[in-house]
């Protein structure tokens, strides 16, 4: 995935800003893949099961368990793959969110769409 400098990818962000951030910021450019960021519920006592399950799927790249309402946070990476971005997006709604949605154990999902993703540069 290649890295651009945030300035070039939004140039409404000025530099006076982006120093007073106190990090430099990278985007990734959407070329090969794009993150989509899934929480789910799962009945109680099954969220290790949904999440052995989860992580067989070949998009799903992370799953946590987080605090709040809901009980898993789930990365997907899809793979754009010189497709319009939108029909990418169209694809995991409605392909990978139901298989989802098929896992036992598994109540709702509120499925995160970023629009623009920041790194920080760490030089490693």
């Amino acid at each position: 995935m290649n890295s651009v400098n945030m300035f070039t990818m939004n140039r409404d962000i000025s530099n006076k800003q982006q120093s007073h951030l106190g990090v430099i910021l990278v985007a990734h450019e959407m070329k090969g893949s794009y993150r989509v960021f899934v929480m789910l519920n799962t009945e109680p006592g099954l969220d290790e099961k949904v999440s052995e399950q989860l992580l067989k799927f070949k998009e799903v790249t992370e799953v946590h368990f987080i605090s709040g309402i809901y009980d898993l946070l789930v990365v997907v990476e899809a793979s754009l793959r010189g497709r319009a971005i939108f029909t990418t997006i169209q694809e995991i709604s409605q392909l990978l969110i139901q298989r989802i949605r098929k896992i036992n154990g598994v109540r709702d999902t509120n499925t995160l769409l970023p629009f623009l993703s920041l790194i920080k540069d760490t030089g490693k």
